[in-house]
């Protein structure tokens, strides 16, 4: 990593993402950590979500996680008929609010992780992931509502 980017907005991000990764799966017993970032507002049935994402991460060694952010489903696609029953696959990590095994997590990212990516630690994992999958709702179950911020969309 350039030593330009260390101490930037996005390495102190990536530091506290892998520090709070680590620090979830030292807890006696932890098999999944969910991170959400401060400013997303999940929806009622957020960890619907997370039920069934556990359920495909333990029986699908091709997924490493699920999330509950679809980047597709925005008000471009407002005529589209989204399901809130329906998951889908991707080989995109969505981000948003995720989750992942501590399997998972030791055999991709805990010693790999880069200290300070140049575009961001989602840009880092997305590059990293070993060929795996995420799934995601159709219907996101997170959104923003920050309107400033180092990395905020």
């Amino acid at each position: 990593t350039p030593a330009s980017f260390r101490g930037s907005p996005l390495a102190r991000i990536s530091e506290h993402v892998h520090r709070a990764m680590r620090e979830a799966f030292a807890t006696p017993g932890a098999e999944y950590a969910l991170l959400l970032e401060d400013d997303l507002r999940a929806a009622g049935d957020f960890f619907d979500v997370f039920s069934a994402g556990v359920a495909l991460l333990r029986r699908d060694a091709t997924l490493w996680c699920a999330s509950a952010w679809n980047d597709n489903a925005g008000p471009a696609s407002r005529n589209y008929a989204w399901r809130r029953d329906a998951l889908r696959r991707t080989a995109y990590f969505p981000g948003l609010g995720w989750m992942t095994s501590k399997k998972r997590w030791e055999a991709l990212f805990s010693e790999t992780w880069s200290a300070a990516p140049t575009t961001g630690w989602d840009h880092w994992l997305r590059a990293n992931t070993g060929g795996r999958e995420c799934v995601f709702p159709e219907l996101p179950r997170v959104r923003h509502a920050a309107t400033d911020g180092s990395t905020n969309v």
